[in-house]
């Protein structure tokens, strides 16, 4: 389907419940989205490089190290060449110890060893004063924080095992 900027739009999640918010969100926006029941590191029924961007939100923490690899290399082969893939990762999930920023640092790094190339002036830390809330589809006064990682696909990927280490991290807290 199209959505208003002409853009391919294929919402997936494992949660039936978080597809459901899609399609309301999508028909308030007048949009028409075909939405699909999966995981994100197992794709066979989209096609390469079908997508001109992706967006994976708040999902990557949720993984396993191998099911992150699987994810990225999923996301870049739908993805197509030249197009921006963007990640959010909950605070919690990119802050160390020591709070010195080595995770992001890391991120950074294995992204880009994945061929993606960043886009620095986007890719930074952010906090949404207004969000929605998914039930009453009010806005409601919030301070979520996120990290944003956006790259551009631009080359073979140099893939090694223990690429994207996160803090496993289901929540969504400061």
């Amino acid at each position: 389907r199209h959505t208003a900027e002409n853009e391919l739009t294929c919402p997936i999640d494992y949660l039936e419940e978080q597809l459901e918010i899609g399609r309301r969100e999508a028909e308030h926006l007048g949009v028409s989205i075909e939405t699909h029941k999966a995981s994100i590191h197992d794709l066979p029924f989209v096609t390469d490089a079908s997508y001109g961007i992706t967006l994976a939100s708040n999902v990557l923490n949720l993984l396993n190290m191998e099911e992150r690899l699987a994810a990225v290399k999923e996301n870049k082969r739908i993805l197509q060449r030249g197009r921006r893939g963007i990640w959010v990762f909950p605070p919690s999930s990119t802050e160390s110890v020591s709070g010195n920023g080595e995770i992001i640092d890391q991120l950074k790094k294995d992204f880009t060893r994945a061929g993606f190339e960043l886009d620095e002036q986007a890719t930074g830390r952010y906090a949404v004063t207004t969000a929605i809330d998914f039930n009453t589809g009010e806005p409601v006064s919030s301070e979520l924080r996120t990290f944003v990682l956006v790259g551009t696909n631009k080359e073979e990927a140099n893939w090694r095992d223990g690429m994207f280490e996160l803090r496993t991290d289901y929540s969504y807290g400061n």
